[in-house]
This record gives C-alpha cells, structure tokens and sequence, in this order.
C-alpha cells in the first residue's frame, strides 16, 4: 500500500519523533539530577550542622585524655567515632570507595563491641579487587547498623558476615546476620527502617532500575541483604552541574 504522504512528509515526521525522543531522554535525565541532588541535599543539610575541626579537635583531645588515664576502651571508642566521621563526611564528596565503606562498617562494629563487651563477631569477605571501585557513600554501614539494632542489640551474641564481589556490571554485596529475622509476609519491607528505603532508592537514582536492594528474612534464622551496585552511570553519577 502507498503512502499518501509526500516522502518529504514523512521525513519531517521522522525528524519530529526523533527529535521529540531526544527531548523525553534529556528531561529523563534532568529530572534523574534533580531527584538524585535532593538525596544528596539531604546527606549535606545533616553535615552541615557539624564543624569537622571542633569535631576532631574534641575527639582528639578525649583520646589523649583517655590514654594518659590509661582509659583503652574510652581511647577506642573516640580513635574509632573520629574514622566514621571522617568518612562519612568525605570531604564534602559524595562518592567515595569500597575500602573506605568496609573501614567505616570496622570502625563501627569495634564501638558496639565496646558497648556490648564483644558480644558480635564479624567477618568480611571481599574481593581485593574491588576495594578501589567507586560508589555512592553511606550504603553498607546503615544496614550493619540495622541488623545490631533489629537483630542483634538483644541478643546474647551474634554474628554479621559482608561479603563483596564483582558481579556482571555491577558490585554486589551480601549482608548476613543471625539476628531475630522477621516474617517477610507480615511486614512491609518497603517501610522497614527509613535508612533502607533511602539506600534502595538512591542506588536505584544513580545506577538504574535494575539496581537495589533485596532482603530475605526468616523468624529465628536471621536476615540477609542484597545490595546491587553499578559500575556504569551513563554520565549521572559524577555529574555534578
């Protein structure tokens, strides 16, 4: 069947429709920025109400304290609280790398040692060559610190294992714990702790649909999280105009 248009009809539709498909990519994009900004904007408002020289000029001045009272644990807890810090705030940079997120989950788990007198065992199982990769900041210690505070907190002892490899195109990490575990067809995941709504949703902003977290979770068997991060950004991650 002919067409009843002129071919040169037909082209300007064709021009038309790419041009209109360019123009939905880019407000796509635009809109991705501007979702993915106010998540970081709220990580900023947060650390704008600390002064990181008062921060580690006190810390500092607690562990020479306890070191000369010979006070270890009180020297521990302030050597350690100064690294989360310190990573957390990253020098005002929102990406940072695998090895500094395992150091801040260490310096964490050591400061709840403290307090619960060693009571959880960790283990961390990741590849050396990862440790370099680049990611969004804040994604693993807020789920470590999820399982001590659903799971493990009430608890005689307990065990969290991380572990950490290279994945198609991606990083995925796996978060165990022998906590108390919950009943997946009675609770709502989704709204299971602001701080893992906030992770899935950012992965999800920077990195694509495709990326997340998963949970698994059974009564008395503890709690596992997936956590799927990418490599590849197309351009987002480290836009920052």
């Amino acid at each position: 069947m002919r067409s009843l248009l002129p071919c040169d009809e037909l082209g300007e539709i064709g021009n038309r429709i790419v041009h209109l498909y360019n123009w939905n990519n880019e407000l796509t994009k635009r809109l991705y920025k501007s979702q993915i900004k106010e998540k970081e904007a709220e990580l900023l408002a947060l650390q704008s109400h600390i002064n990181p020289h008062f921060l580690y000029n006190t810390l500092n001045t607690i562990f020479w304290m306890a070191e000369k009272l010979k006070a270890k644990q009180i020297s521990k807890i302030a050597i350690n609280l100064s690294k989360i810090f310190k990573l957390t705030l990253n020098d005002g940079n929102h990406i940072t790398s695998v090895k500094n997120e395992m150091e801040q989950v260490k310096s964490y788990l050591d400061i709840q040692n403290i307090r619960f007198d060693h009571k959880i065992d960790y283990t961390f199982t990741i590849d050396p060559e990862i440790m370099e990769e680049r990611m969004i900041k804040l994604m693993l210690q807020p789920i470590v610190e999820n399982s001590v505070y659903h799971g493990l907190e009430h608890q005689e002892s307990g065990t969290i294992m991380i572990e950490g490899k290279k994945q198609d195109d991606g990083l995925l990490f796996k978060i165990l714990d022998t906590g108390n575990g919950f009943d997946m067809n009675e609770v709502d995941i989704s709204n299971k702790g602001y701080a893992l709504k906030n992770i899935n949703e950012r992965l999800k902003l920077y990195y694509g649909k495709e990326y997340g977290l998963k949970i698994e979770s059974e009564i008395g068997k503890g709690t596992t999280v997936y956590l799927k991060i990418g490599l590849k950004n197309d351009g987002i991650l480290h836009d920052n105009n």
